[in-house]
């Protein structure tokens, strides 16, 4: 990871094309994750960069994150803005396009926005980036849900080391 400064962030923003594959499956798996471990203190989003607001997820999007418990029938997506960057604390991006986006709208996102690979480093020393799903096949989804999950699995992590090393307890779990 770059020399970027972080602090503990409070709110994360997930991003990528329309918000109804990439993101939406962070945001729900990563809520799921939190929940499971008692964490309340973050609060979660998910935004387009292109997004149509309203739109629903694709089937295969719901028939993935309900494998895991998860339901999104409720999302529709999010276009991102300038106000849900600047809240953000923690921005997390699908692909270098959608970071290069980010960073285009708010001059003040550079320190706080990584690609999600990048940023928990579970590419080895390359960060290609997540790919869209939309229009492949279930199995295309379930492949890019197991990438995002490995990438989550190593942000709660950090977020466990983070918690253990500011407060002394073990939040291991």
């Amino acid at each position: 990871m770059n020399e970027r400064r972080i602090r503990f962030p409070k709110t994360i923003l997930f991003v990528c094309t329309g918000n109804t594959c990439r993101s939406v499956m962070a945001q729900g798996l990563f809520h799921k994750m939190l929940k499971d471990r008692g964490k309340k203190d973050i609060k979660l989003a998910s935004a387009g960069t292109g997004a149509l607001p309203g739109m629903k997820p694709p089937r295969e999007v719901e028939d993935v994150l309900g494998e895991e418990g998860i339901d999104v029938s409720q999302h529709e997506a999010t276009r991102l803005t300038t106000d849900l960057i600047e809240k953000a604390d923690l921005i997390l991006a699908m692909d270098r396009c959608h970071q290069q986006t980010i960073l285009e709208m708010s001059s003040r996102a550079s320190e706080k926005t990584f690609l999600l690979e990048e940023f928990i480093s579970c590419a080895g020393d390359e960060f290609p980036g997540i790919p869209d799903p939309i229009g492949e096949s279930l199995d295309t989804y379930r492949e890019i849900f197991g990438k995002i999950k490995r990438c989550l699995e190593e942000l709660l992590k950090k977020v466990d080391w983070y918690l253990s090393a500011l407060t002394g307890r073990d939040y291991h779990g």
